[in-house]
């Protein structure tokens, strides 16, 4: 009896044992790390032929042996981006940032499936993650530049400018990263760091044709005139001369601004002509159509009385010239002589006297227009000039007639009109007054290159 019950007791530790390591052999089977790979090869030697369903088939069975393999859960996900399946392809990379969360290949696969989504604001986040842990410097920059560019296209130079400073922080002495950075920069108003990044890279640009370093000099011309050192400006502009950089440039020198300021000067806007005089002697000095202006300016802004006896002499000429003709001209001259004056009204009643006389004399019409206009008469300087460009004139005049339209419109609150009328001085030597009042009134861009990852 005790020889039975010590077999059957000994019969079952045996059978218990055999369970166990039963159990233990399963267990070893199901993780076995050596099988997962040789489905994770397999699987990816369907990846490279294309077959990425059957793909997904070794990658399933390779995560079943190694659960917690972050890459094959990226190789899964890659296949199933082929073939479409996005979301899937989102659920494996989520999986797998839970297990490692600074793999960059899954930010950057995320990313591309949102861009292929057109969610490109979700792809620019991943892209950016994808930057922070890529340890490949030259991808790094790649998926910074990516970011950077996509704030540029939607206009969000403030991020984008934080992005370039992220970018030229990667690689420092990189031409471009500091180019994007300096004009970046520039676009944001901060010209002391847009000056600083052109001029730490400049040894390496020096020696670059100037069709290809013109757009840095460009960019560092910029910031020195916006800082006010207008020298170094001057210096840098002159560097992209025989570019496609030249007529932007050329919209900061002395020249430029001197047509501006003549323009005004033309029709008797004496503080903003004198504004612009200023701008242009901070550059250079030395033009002397620069104070030939300033004289004339000083000359009618000192003395507006000086032109009385004169004025007393032609309109006692007039009361005794029979001839229609001369009579006209004289009218013209003293309504000319009350403008220069800043005796609106009586430029008004003499221009209108030579009207009757004549009532298509284009210079009469001129200056009653700049008199509606200077009495803040907006409405009829507007229709006077409507009218009287339906006319033909000089071309000269029909301009001035033009600008003044436009002047006029704008103070109204007529943007149509006035956009109209400057618009149509594009060909003539108002056309950068004009521009200047177009880009006021927003209906123009600043002058600009555009910005592309070229």
């Amino acid at each position: 009896m005790i020889v039975i019950y010590y077999n059957l007791f000994t019969m079952k530790k045996i059978l218990l044992y055999i369970v166990i390591l039963a159990g233990i052999g399963l267990t070893a089977k199901a993780q076995d790390p050596h099988k997962g790979l040789a489905h994770y090869v397999d699987g990816m030697n369907y990846q490279k032929t294309g077959q990425h369903q059957r793909a997904i088939d070794e990658f399933n069975k390779a995560l079943r042996s190694e659960p917690s393999n972050y890459r094959y859960l990226h190789a899964k996900a890659v296949s199933e981006f082929k073939i479409r399946d996005n979301e899937s392809s989102i659920n494996s990379l989520n999986s797998l940032l839970k297990l490692k969360d600074d793999f960059a290949p899954a930010y950057v696969l995320l990313a591309q499936i949102y861009y292929q989504q057109g969610d490109y604001n979700k792809a620019a986040e991943f892209y950016d993650k994808a930057a922070m842990h890529e340890p490949n410097p030259a991808d790094k920059y790649k998926y910074k530049m990516m970011v950077t560019n996509k704030y540029i296209k939607d206009g969000n130079m403030k991020i984008a400018y934080e992005k370039a400073k992220e970018l030229k922080a990667i690689s420092p002495k990189d031409l471009k990263a500091n180019y994007y950075f300096a004009r970046l920069a520039n676009k944001v108003k901060k010209y002391g760091e847009a000056r600083d990044a052109i001029l730490d890279v400049e040894p390496a640009i020096k020696s670059m044709q100037p069709k290809d370093n013109a757009k840095y000099y460009f960019e560092l011309g910029y910031a020195h005139y916006y800082l006010e050192e207008y020298e170094k400006s001057k210096a840098a502009f002159d560097k992209t001369v025989g570019t496609k950089y030249a007529q932007a440039a050329e919209k900061f020198s002395p020249k430029y601004f001197y047509r501006i300021a003549i323009a005004y000067y033309k029709f008797h806007e004496n503080e903003t002509s004198k504004k612009y005089l200023d701008l242009a002697e901070k550059i250079q000095k030395e033009l002397p159509e620069l104070h030939v202006l300033r004289a004339q300016l000083s000359k009618r802004m000192t003395n507006k009385t000086a032109n009385q006896s004169t004025i007393t002499h032609y309109e006692n000429a007039v009361k005794t010239q029979a001839d229609p003709a001369r009579r006209e001209s004289i009218y013209e001259k003293i309504a000319e002589l009350y403008l220069e004056s800043e005796n609106y009204e009586g430029c008004l009643r003499t221009s209108e006297e030579a009207l009757r006389l004549n009532k298509s004399d284009s210079k009469a019409l001129l200056n009653k227009i700049n008199a509606l206009y200077k009495l803040n008469r907006l409405k009829e300087a507007v229709e006077t000039a409507q009218e009287a460009l339906k006319q033909k004139m000089e071309p000269a005049i029909a301009a001035d007639i033009s600008f003044l339209l436009g002047l006029s419109a704008k103070k109204l609150g007529d943007k149509n009109i006035a956009k109209q009328a400057f618009t149509q001085l594009q060909r003539t030597t108002l056309r950068d007054a004009a521009e200047l009042e177009l880009k006021s009134m927003g209906e123009m861009k600043e002058d600009d290159e555009e910005m592309s990852d070229e």
